[in-house]
């Protein structure tokens, strides 16, 4: 039952971006005005299966008192509620993630300015976005570790 809720949570998740992605082509590459709008409707029901996906753990395991999806600090009561051995597995996932994550956001960087020497189209605003994103998830992780 977990590994069906989890392909299914993979499934919306990949549903939703590649979405996200086929908008952002409709919208630059002034594809007809419907199918911008139907791209929308997709990441908006991307969204929402999460949502209900997220809702449905609760459903899955009724003895377990599992904070509401709508709660502030859900991820905090999440971990509250999980034994050792889940955290143990959350926080390997989660530092895969990070470290993947990481390497491949640089590799974007370096992708993208290579991709502007090349094709003389400046990328600049693009390596800015990903490079903030870097800076604020290693200052994250970093003073997380160091604060504990």
């Amino acid at each position: 039952m977990y590994r069906q809720y989890c392909d299914a949570t993979l499934c919306s998740n990949l549903a939703m971006l590649l979405s996200l992605a086929s908008l952002s082509i409709s919208a630059l590459a002034s594809q007809p005005f419907w199918m911008l709008v139907f791209g929308l409707v997709l990441v908006f029901f991307g969204f929402f299966m999460s949502f209900i996906l997220l809702s449905l753990l609760q459903e899955m395991y009724p003895e377990r008192k599992l904070p509401s999806v709508s709660d502030k600090n859900y991820a905090e009561k999440l971990l509250d509620v999980s034994d050792d051995g889940e955290k143990h597995v959350m926080l390997g996932g989660l530092y895969k993630t990070y470290l993947t994550m990481n390497s491949l956001l640089i590799g974007a960087v370096v992708l993208l300015l290579f991709y502007s020497i090349v094709s003389e189209s400046s990328q600049l605003f693009s390596i800015f976005v990903v490079v903030v994103i870097l800076v604020v998830t290693n200052t994250q992780y970093q003073l997380s570790l160091r604060n504990k």
